[in-house]
């Protein structure tokens, strides 16, 4: 009997031992638990990086240099697709690259987050906004020959009226995306400003640089709402970006144009906010447009099932 015992013992320790393996990889495969209930994009449309968070003193975005010190910078984002509105956008909202026409009149091949949400959570499609100073934008509400039901479509609020209408001010933009938070409380939403791009075509100056300054107080008007509104304080994840930068200045007509391969279009820059992310952080990892929407995917179980990026590291660890 004295021989069998330390037998046993050790069969007993190997046998919880193991069960405690077991544990620790069934403890591993839980998804983590974010505190994030809501989703916001805001997009500001075609600044150059070299105006942005490239310049070191930040002089064109104070308002959107002070806001990214309560999150994650990310230095290196890239548009890796097309460096147009359609495109870039497109690639934020479905996690896909295209080649959408960049006037409207077509639609990307794959379903958007928002769409995503409404079928994962069965909420009303009035839960999900796109609201864009630029009429076109209505066209991503939507993809191509997916014959969807209207109220699996999220709500928009695109240029004057709608589709085919003209831009507006991004002025009008903040304040419809204002009321729509404080009457339909969705749960995702996009909101994209004209400018700089609106104005860097003309090719003045002056003008694309008003214009960078504009959004970024526009921004922190957003930012301000959704940090002392009961609804979406401490529990909103919020991702600042933008859809494609600008020419460098050896490059056609420079800042007025984009659209090619340079580092000036494809350069762009991303802030994370939230309850689950760090903050004063700055991220030199090289990441992609399509990033933003894995990252959203994987924070919010969305199964996006044709999404294509990779989740953040930095924000879902």
């Amino acid at each position: 009997m004295l021989f069998y015992r330390p037998i046993a013992a050790i069969a007993f320790g190997i046998l919880i031992l193991s069960v405690l393996s077991m544990a620790c990889k069934k403890d591993a495969s839980i998804p983590k638990i974010f505190k994030a209930q809501n989703a916001i994009v805001i997009i500001i449309d075609g600044p150059r990086y070299s105006e942005t968070f490239g310049d070191t003193t930040h002089q064109n975005i104070p308002e959107l240099y002070s806001i990214s010190q309560q999150g994650v910078l990310f230095t290196n984002m890239y548009n890796k697709g097309v460096t147009n509105t359609m495109n870039g956008i497109a690639a934020i909202t479905t996690g896909n690259y295209g080649a959408l026409a960049n006037n409207g009149t077509t639609s990307p091949n794959y379903n958007n987050y928002l769409y995503y949400f409404i079928k994962q959570y069965q909420l009303s499609n009035f839960q999900t906004w796109i609201i864009s100073s630029k009429d076109k934008v209505d066209a991503l509400k939507t993809c191509a020959n997916c014959n969807h039901a209207s109220n699996e479509i999220p709500q928009t609020n695109c240029g004057n009226i709608g589709l085919n209408t003209g831009y507006r001010n991004d002025s009008i933009t903040t304040t419809m995306a204002l009321y729509t938070l404080h009457t339909y409380r969705p749960k995702a939403m996009l909101i994209h400003f004209r400018e700089p791009d609106y104005s860097a075509h003309t090719g003045v100056w002056n003008d694309y640089i008003n214009g960078i300054k504009s959004t970024s107080k526009y921004t922190e008007t957003l930012w301000n709402y959704l940090q002392t509104d009961s609804f979406y304080k401490n529990n909103t994840a919020v991702f600042i970006t933008n859809d494609h930068g600008r020419h460098l200045d050896s490059i056609a007509d420079g800042f007025a144009s984009h659209g090619d391969n340079c580092e000036g279009c494809r350069h762009t820059s991303l802030v994370a906010l939230g309850p689950d992310f760090p903050k004063g952080k700055i991220d030199a990892s090289n990441y992609s447009q399509i990033d933003i929407t894995s990252t959203i995917n994987y924070m919010f179980r969305l199964n996006m099932v044709n999404e294509s990026g990779k989740a953040i590291i930095s924000l879902i660890d």
